[in-house]
């Protein structure tokens, strides 16, 4: 059996790359008129993956829970590169293109020169980084990888907002474990937390105000 989309044909082992779930709940109304627009002049796979990062790369740098569903972070109009994740595989899988997400753990010294001092204080040690996979030409692709045009990367930018410019989302020296990829994120953050899980999850609107200010 296969899957039929706008955009491709794919084997029904695919299926589940294009479902919505808890957190990309595009079967919600509000989500699915915005994919369409999104994506409306695109002809091919890369111009709807490209239509839909540009989309969300858009969205000024902005602080939210990473866990919200995305029916509740597009009105919000902002996000970090794990919001912009989850936003840009909310609309990718709603537009017909098999999208997931890969994890790594990240060292806590890459967001020292973007945080208020208090807030990095109580940053953990090492903190969760989600990122796209897209299939794309028969195999499954980093955004990055996917939209790389190969210039020289600003590596102070968001590296979501950056993609274009980019192999690797990440530099070595960042990572402090590889995670693998996952079919989507609700199973990441169930099995590792949120950045602001524990304690953090009560501290969280003190930082986000800082954060976002």
């Amino acid at each position: 059996m296969t899957v039929i989309t706008r955009f491709g044909e794919y084997s029904d082992s695919f299926a589940k790359y294009l479902r919505p779930t808890n957190i990309l709940d595009f079967d919600i109304g509000s989500v699915r008129k915005i994919a369409n627009i999104v994506v409306k002049d695109s002809k091919t796979d890369y111009q709807a993956i490209r239509a839909c990062w540009e989309f969300i790369a858009a969205f000024p740098i902005g602080f939210d829970r990473e866990d919200m569903p995305v029916s509740a972070l597009l009105p919000l109009r902002r996000g970090q590169c794990n919001t912009k994740t989850t936003m840009f595989a909310a609309i990718l899988r709603c537009a017909g293109v098999p999208c997931r997400v890969h994890a790594w753990s990240v060292h806590k010294l890459v967001h020292k020169k973007h945080m208020p001092a208090l807030v990095y204080a109580f940053t953990p040690s090492t903190t969760l980084f989600l990122y796209p996979e897209v299939f794309y030409k028969g195999s499954w692709m980093l955004l990055s990888d996917a939209l790389s045009s190969r210039k020289q990367p600003d590596w102070d930018v968001c590296p979501f907002d950056n993609a274009s410019a980019r192999k690797h989302p990440l530099r070595e020296e960042w990572i402090s474990s590889d995670l693998g990829s996952f079919w989507h994120p609700d199973i990441v953050f169930q099995r590792y937390g949120t950045n602001a899980s524990g304690w953090r999850y009560f501290a969280f609107p003190l930082a986000q105000l800082l954060l976002n200010k």
